[in-house]
């Protein structure tokens, strides 16, 4: 009996000792259906989610959407829908999280994640309107995306419209939010 608890033990041991405290995981959030105005509409726009957790806190969230300029779902950028349509070749949505403990932690801030977005030639635009909308859908409150920031990202450049957003946040290995 003592050889089997010492032997469960450094079992245990072991397994808790290879088990990394940092974990990135990748889904997809699928937000169905809309309104807008008198218009409505059953298409769904597909986010990409990568989350990073520190032991089991999370403490980072992206969740990015390409958004295609025939999608009903542009009509929730309201009078920037025309603006965007014309002058963005890619157009991005991305809800962005960060701990609230992210000081205490030394964690990066959604500013951090926008730089490395930015820094890739995109431009950040405001989507004040689809931050409203997106607020005010089932999928929202279901998800629990409250405490993320809500980001609009075109990509102007003629230059080849990049196919990878990597993020590099400390700790972790650098993931391409897109998924590709």
């Amino acid at each position: 009996m003592r050889r089997f608890l010492i032997f469960t033990s450094i079992f245990i041991f072991i397994a808790c000792a290879s088990n990394q405290a940092n974990k990135i995981r990748k889904s997809e959030v699928d937000m169905s259906g809309g309104t807008y105005k008198r218009k409505s509409w059953d298409d769904t726009l597909t986010f990409k989610r990568t989350s990073w957790y520190l032991g089991a806190n999370l403490a980072y969230d992206v969740l990015i959407a390409r958004l295609d300029k025939t999608s009903p779902f542009a009509f929730w950028l309201d009078n920037n829908q025309d603006q965007y349509a014309t002058e963005c070749r890619e157009f991005y949505i991305a809800l962005i999280y960060t701990n609230a403990m992210s000081i205490l932690h030394n964690l990066e801030t959604p500013a951090a994640i926008r730089n490395q977005i930015t820094n890739l030639g995109f431009e950040e635009v405001s989507v004040s309107h689809f931050q409203a909308n997106v607020r005010a859908h089932g999928v929202y409150g279901d998800w629990h995306l409250k405490s993320h920031k809500t980001m609009g990202f075109c990509y102007k450049n003629m230059s080849q419209i990049p196919d990878q957003i990597p993020i590099s946040l400390p700790g972790f290995n650098s993931q391409n939010i897109l998924h590709k």
